[in-house]
């Protein structure tokens, strides 16, 4: 969604001609759903903090036309803490340059909002005014923004490789030869585009690291309602579906 992002905002901003390819003839193929929708500003650095805080006046308020419904869901987020991490978690989120709309509560007010949850976790924050984003109708409204303001999408159409002289990115080789020549490349393939950089002969220091997502089917003894568990300490966000 980042890349959808950068397609957005740099079709506002620039007179030239901005293009998007993508491989698939569905650009909305590898949505992240759930894996990245979660809404939280509560960060231990007040830089992110601020950034998050930013982020989210534009989905409360977006450009009209943007979407013809809600950013996001304010189901509600818990940000909880296992005894190792509850100190930290205590101290950054007393900080009024790292929270908005916060409190501190207990565990036991963790649980009786969310009785399945595993018992182990000490302190904890609520954020009764985060939740979850809707990831497709954001992603939409990047799209028909882009477009709008003159954004070229191609679909069917794979870039192979950058084409670079020293660590300067000159534009894009595309699976079918041909090169698409460019002041700025926004590389947004993720986790391999530190890989897809250097296959290319340029070197660029991104690295990837690794994490787990655990997909269950529907649960009976989940309510989907309930409001989104973030545990510090063992670094695993836990969003409902």
């Amino acid at each position: 969604e980042g890349g959808w992002g950068c397609f957005f905002f740099s079709s506002r901003r620039r007179h030239t001609r901005l293009r998007r390819d993508w491989s698939s003839d569905v650009c909305s193929s590898d949505l992240t759903g759930r894996n990245a929708a979660i809404l939280r500003t509560a960060l231990d650095d007040p830089l992110l903090h601020a950034l998050a805080r930013e982020s989210l006046a534009f989905y409360r308020t977006p450009p009209d036309g943007f979407s013809d419904t809600a950013l996001f869901e304010p189901c509600g987020l818990f940000i909880a803490a296992t005894p190792e991490a509850s100190s930290y978690l205590r101290e950054w989120s007393s900080n009024p340059d790292c929270v908005v709309d916060a409190h501190q509560t207990d565990a036991d007010t963790l649980s009786a909002a969310i009785p399945a949850l595993a018992p182990g976790l000490d302190a904890v924050v609520s954020l009764p005014k985060e939740g979850v984003f809707d990831i497709a109708a954001i992603h939409q409204g990047f799209l028909r923004g882009a477009q709008q303001a003159g954004a070229e999408l191609r679909l069917n159409c794979s870039a192979s490789e950058l084409v670079c002289a020293g660590n300067l990115i000159h534009g894009v080789r595309l699976d079918s030869g041909s090169v698409l020549e460019a002041e700025d490349v926004i590389l947004a393939n993720g986790a391999w585009a530190g890989k897809f950089a250097a296959n290319s002969g340029c070197d660029l220091p991104l690295i990837p690291k690794r994490r787990h997502l655990l997909v269950t089917e529907p649960l009976a003894s989940v309510d989907p309602t309930w409001p989104v568990v973030w545990i510090c300490g063992e670094e695993i966000g836990r969003a409902h579906v």
